[in-house]
């Protein structure tokens, strides 16, 4: 099974109350610590791993996190579709509350830099 998972740098920058940031290794460990769970329950697991290093500590910058699975090409004559490797309905991963003004979007990113 092949996995990608994007995440923006808010995940890896974000800060405990001693100042640490939450990095790299600890990111790693957060995604290699049970590969069979589905994509949904992975962003979930990096977001429960980034809140538990933070704690308390006021974050400032954006977590976003995409991660989706490879699971082959449908084989010869099968009539079936590809499965999303998703365990659940999507899930942006986004740190924004409902009710705190932002709002997540998706679309045509044509033109943008």
């Amino acid at each position: 099974m092949d996995r990608i998972f994007l995440y923006t740098d808010g995940v890896t920058e974000a800060k405990n109350p001693e100042g640490e940031r939450f990095g790299n290794d600890r990111l790693v460990d957060a995604l290699n610590d049970d590969r069979e769970i589905g994509n949904d329950s992975l962003i979930l697991r990096v977001k429960a791993a980034v809140d538990l290093f933070a704690g308390e500590e006021a974050q400032y910058d954006d977590m976003t996190m995409v991660s989706f699975t490879y699971l082959g090409a449908p084989k010869a004559g099968s009539d079936s579709e590809p499965h999303s490797g998703s365990d659940s309905e999507p899930h942006s991963g986004s740190e924004s509350e409902p009710d705190s003004g932002s709002e997540s979007r998706t679309g045509d990113l044509k033109g943008t830099k």
